[in-house]
């Protein structure tokens, strides 16, 4: 083997050692990329699930408690309407 022909051998193994590590590099980037949700991520989604949960049933509890206290005033009302006639 001669001095050009080892430099040419050395060029071409070292840009295929470069071309593997770079392939190497993009699976891993890619994988990563595509990982399932982590343990943090499921926290978070179940966070954000249970607020909108109690969110959803705060409304639908005070709406309820409004509509009470309308019947309840309204009957204390009429209880005082009742008396001064």
């Amino acid at each position: 083997m001669t001095a050009s022909e080892y430099i040419l051998y050395s060029m071409i193994t070292k840009t295929t050692m470069i071309w593997i590590a770079c392939i190497v590099f993009l699976v891993v980037i890619t994988t990563k990329a595509m990982a399932h949700d982590t343990i943090a991520d499921k926290v978070n989604t179940w966070a954000t699930n249970e607020k909108e949960k109690t969110i959803a049933y705060q409304k639908e509890s005070w709406a309820d408690s409004k509509e009470q206290l309308g019947r309840t005033w309204n009957s204390i009302k009429s209880l005082f309407n009742k008396k001064a006639q």
